[in-house]
C-alpha cells in the first residue's frame, strides 16, 4: 500500500504491531515534510487489512512536532531536526513513540529526548506525564520496550546523550565536574503513568561516541542495548535493575563481528522465546552476519541457498509465537536490489515450509528498493515496512509501502 506519493527518504521508520479490544493493529512512524525544509513525526495506523484507521488523527495519520516556528540559520535549517526512533502499542492499544524535538528559534533551538503516548483516537493521552509528552531532559530517546508488571507496564528507553566525563578518577556522572565532554548512554525506566521508577539504577556509560541504537528485553526482564562506539558494535546485557550482568560475555559485552572476525558495520537484533540474542546485519567485509548468541556464545545461521538473486545482505529480525526467526532481507542481482524474507526454525534452520525454500521474494519494478523494520502480528504474519524507489533513483521519490507476508 502506497502511504504517501512521495516523502523525505531517509532510514527513520518504524514499525509496531498489537491489539485494540482483540482487533489486530499496526502503527507506522516516518518522518514528514520533505527535503530541505522542516521535518517532524509522521505516525499512521493501520487495521488488520492494511487500510488506515480513519478513526485515528486525520485520516489515521497523526503528524508531530512538525517545525512551526523554528527558523534557519545561515545555510542549516535548524528545523529537521524532529526524529521519531522508536514505536510501540500498549496492551490497551494506545501508541508510544519515542524520539527528539527541537525547540527554539534560530542558535537557541534545544533538542531534547521525549516520550509520546498516544490514545486509539490519535490524541494525546492526558494520563501520561504532561499531557501525553514525558520530556526526559537528555538529547535523544533512541529505543524503547514495554515490560508487562503488576498492574500494567512499564517503559525501558535507552538514550543519547553528551556526558562529562571526569579528566582523572572520580565518578562523575552528567555535568559531574569532569573536563571533557564525550557522547554517553543512559538506561532509564518509567512506569506507565510516566513516572520514573526510583528502584531502577540508571545504568551508564560514557566513551567515545558511545550510543545506543537498539533495546531489547528478554523473558526475565534483563535488557540488551546495543550499541556504538569507535566504530564497533557490542551488546551489552543488565538485569531488570539496571545493573551490568558481568557473566555476559567480556564482563557483560559482547563485540557483534562475523564468523572471521570482521566487525559489523550494520546490525539489528531481536530476543526469541529461550532468551537468545539474533543478530542480522553485515560486517566490514561486505559478508552477511545471521548469528544466534545463547548468553555470549555465538551460533551463526544458514544464509539460503536461493539462486534468483545473488547477493543477499541481512536486514531488520524479528521472532514469531512459536520462536521462528524471520530476517529481510536486501537482494541483488546484478544492480538493481530489491527485498525478499527468509524464515528460520526455533532450532536455527532454514524454514522450508516458508515461501519457496525458506524464502519469499518480493520485488518491486523499481531500482534499489530498501528493507525498512519489521513486526509480527498476532497471526504470526510478518508486516514490513519497505522504501520503493518507482523506477527513479532520486532518493526523493521514494514512496513508504507497508508489506504483509503471512505466517502459513
Amino acid at each position: 500500500r502506497d502511504l504517501t506519493g512521495g516523502i523525505y527518504d531517509g532510514d527513520a521508520r518504524y514499525i509496531a504491531t498489537g491489539t485494540e479490544n482483540g482487533a489486530k493493529r499496526t502503527v507506522f512512524a516516518r518522518r514528514s515534510g520533505g527535503p530541505g525544509g522542516p521535518t517532524g513525526w509522521a505516525i499512521t495506523r493501520h487495521l488488520a487489512d492494511g487500510q488506515l484507521d480513519k478513526g485515528f488523527g486525520t485520516g489515521g495519520e497523526v503528524v508531530l512536532f512538525d517545525g512551526a516556528g523554528l527558523s534557519a540559520v545561515g545555510s542549516a535549517i535548524l528545523a529537521s531536526n524532529h526524529y521519531a526512533h522508536a514505536v510501540a502499542i500498549d496492551p490497551d492499544g494506545k501508541t508510544l513513540i519515542v524520539g527528539r524535538r527541537a525547540e527554539g528559534k534560530g542558535k537557541r533551538v534545544r533538542y531534547t529526548g521525549v516520550i509520546v503516548r498516544l490514545d486509539t483516537d490519535g490524541s494525546f493521552d492526558d494520563t501520561f506525564g504532561e499531557g501525553g509528552i514525558v520530556d526526559l531532559g537528555f538529547n535523544d530517546i533512541v529505543a524503547l520496550a514495554l515490560e508487562d508488571v503488576t498492574g500494567g507496564y512499564e517503559i525501558v528507553a535507552a538514550t543519547r546523550d553528551d556526558v562529562t566525563v571526569p579528566s582523572s578518577g572520580g565518578g562523575g556522572k552528567k555535568k559531574g565536574g569532569g573536563s571533557s565532554t564525550a557522547a554517553g548512554l543512559v538506561v532509564i525506566r518509567y512506569d506507565d503513568s510516566g513516572s520514573l521508577v526510583s528502584s531502577f539504577s540508571d545504568p551508564y556509560d560514557a566513551g567515545d561516541d558511545f550510543r545506543a541504537v537498539d533495546l531489547q528485553l528478554d523473558g526475565t526482564g534483563r535488557i540488551i542495548v546495543q550499541t556504538v562506539s569507535a566504530g564497533e558494535r557490542t551488546l551489552s546485557r543488565y538485569d531488570d535493575l539496571g545493573v551490568l550482568d558481568t557473566t555476559f560475555g567480556d564482563d557483560g559485552r559482547v563485540l557483534l563481528e562475523d564468523a572471521g572476525g570482521f566487525k559489523a558495520d550494520r546490525a539489528y537484533m531481536a530476543v526469541d522465546g529461550s532468551d537468545r540474542v539474533l543478530v542480522s546485519g553485515w560486517s566490514s567485509d561486505g559478508v552477511t552476519i545471521l548469528r544466534r548468541y545463547d548468553d555470549a556464545v555465538a551460533v551463526d545461521l544458514q544464509v539460503p541457498n536461493n539462486w534468483t538473486f545473488s547477493q543477499a545482505q541481512a536486514g531488520p529480525v524479528a521472532v514469531d509465537s512459536q520462536g521462528r526467526a524471520c530476517v529481510l532481507l536486501w537482494v541483488g542481482p546484478n544492480t538493481d536490489w530489491d527485498i525478499a524474507i527468509a524464515r528460520y526454525t526455533a532450532g536455527g534452520l532454514v524454514d522450508t515450509t516458508f515461501g519457496t525454500g525458506g524464502v519469499s521474494e518480493w520485488f518491486d519494478d523499481g531500482n534499489r528498493d530498501r528493507p525498512g523494520p519489521i513486526a509480527i502480528d498476532a497471526d504470526d504474519g510478518v508486516v514490513g515496512a519497505l522504501v520503493g524507489y518507482d523506477g527513479d533513483p532520486n532518493p526523493y521519490y521514494a514512496q513508504d509501502l507497508l508489506v504483509r507476508w503471512l505466517g502459513s
